[in-house]
């Protein structure tokens, strides 16, 4: 366990916990909030707890000096094997105006769920994921780790140390602060988990507040309004040789010196109030708005335009693939957790095999943390971005993915596939 700035419990004989301590060192994820532990080994007081959400407990209570903290244990979804419901369009011919389009324009399609129409989560398919305790000064973190890897540790960009348990504590931190913590594997090709932990310290005076109000959890942790999440391939080049892509796909329409049209472009973080569709170039997009106020979920499919130039920039042709190679399946949904599955292979219009894909599983909890897994094939660029709401109101863009772009081969594919593994808890 990693512990920065505190005192680990044997470390001290008799001084309660003060404000350069840890209030609360987790070492493990924590079923029972009720049987936690202050940093003198002390049972906490509860103050107020929510039991009643089977994927989420929430908790406020006092250490032995009476300092608040605040509790939260997140289950989530058990890991399932991410095998692709989408199939690759080309494979059974590409059929003008089912599969494929030639006017021009990109491919747009939308669905309306509500909730009440999707089956149950049955609580049995969760697992306890992680725990965090936060106070005015200190943030613990634990999570559940089948790897059994080292992790580096980050507060707002800046490396604190490494991990040797799945676990971490800081203390000195400023009250009613926002700090940001990401933890990755120390050895990126081990795999495991990337959590970032958004974090708003509880105010200096949160003891008086506590006191003051009937509903402490409500009081102190975040209530956003909904979720969003976006995922977009993009090719990085302006243009792309026929034959890369003939070699790669095989069974290109068009000849040798003609050109397919890119993106141009690198990674791009949404900005708010605008949509990102309309103004950064891309083959295909994804997005989701998860709304537990009234209680549904739209889901959305966008395809841009593929364009065949020939050797001297002229523009050829305009195909646009169809949304069909975009399936979103296994929607379930509890009080407060939706989870779906996307699956994408999406071709090139002009060629008969291959496509760009990747599936992944998107976990939403009304709390606003969202957890993304799956894996893809490296080609092109993939990014991948949720919308959050942090402790003022203000909403934000979260990067939850970004691959980079390979070797257009990999489009067969042929290539070995990478790992998508994202948790992000806003405060």
């Amino acid at each position: 366990m990693l512990v920065v700035g505190a005192f680990a419990p044997s470390a001290i004989a008799a001084p309660a916990p003060g404000a350069d301590e840890v209030q609360v060192l987790l070492e493990a994820p924590v079923e029972d909030l009720k049987a936690v532990l202050d940093a003198r080994g002390e049972r906490l007081e509860i103050v107020d707890i929510d039991e009643a959400k089977p994927d989420e407990k929430t908790a406020v209570a006092l250490t032995s000096g009476g300092n608040p903290v605040l509790l939260r244990s997140l289950y989530a979804p058990k890991e399932q094997e991410p095998t692709s419901d989408a199939t690759e369009p080309g494979l059974e011919g590409w059929v003008e105006g089912v599969n494929y389009f030639t006017d021009g324009e990109p491919q747009t399609s939308e669905e309306k769920i509500s909730f009440s129409d999707l089956p149950q989560i049955d609580p049995a398919s969760l697992e306890l994921a992680f725990s965090t305790a936060t106070s005015s000064t200190s943030f613990s973190a634990a999570w559940a780790d089948d790897e059994k890897v080292l992790y580096d540790v980050y507060r707002d960009g800046v490396f604190v140390d490494t991990a040797d348990d799945a676990s971490f504590s800081e203390s000195g931190l400023r009250p009613g602060t926002d700090y940001t913590y990401t933890v990755q594997p120390a050895a990126r090709e081990i795999g495991g988990d990337e959590l970032t932990f958004q974090v708003h310290t509880l105010a200096a005076n949160a003891a008086k507040l506590v006191e003051a109000v009937d509903d402490p959890v409500s009081s102190l942790s975040l209530q956003p309004v909904a979720s969003w999440f976006l995922y977009n391939t993009f090719i990085t080049n302006n243009r792309v040789d026929w034959d890369i892509i003939q070699g790669a796909f095989g069974g290109c329409v068009g000849v040798f010196g003609d050109k397919f049209g890119g993106d141009n472009r690198g990674y791009v973080t949404p900005t708010l109030y605008e949509d990102p569709w309309w103004y950064n170039s891309h083959r295909t997009g994804v997005r989701m708005k998860i709304d537990f106020g009234p209680n549904y979920v739209i889901e959305e499919k966008h395809v841009g335009q593929t364009r065949l130039y020939n050797s001297s920039g002229g523009l050829k042709e305009t195909r646009t693939a169809s949304t069909s190679g975009v399936v979103f399946s296994e929607r379930s949904v509890s009080s407060s957790l939706y989870k779906v599955k996307v699956s994408h292979e999406v071709g090139n219009p002009f060629c008969s095999s291959g496509a760009i894909r990747y599936v992944v599983y998107v976990n939403t909890w009304s709390s606003g943390v969202m957890q993304v897994n799956g894996y893809r094939h490296p080609v092109p660029a993939h990014e991948a971005y949720g919308l959050f709401m942090n402790s003022s109101g203000s909403e934000y863009w979260q990067t939850m993915y970004q691959g980079a772009q390979g070797d257009f081969f990999c489009v067969s594919g042929l290539c070995p596939t990478q790992t998508i593994s994202k948790t992000h808890t806003p405060s």
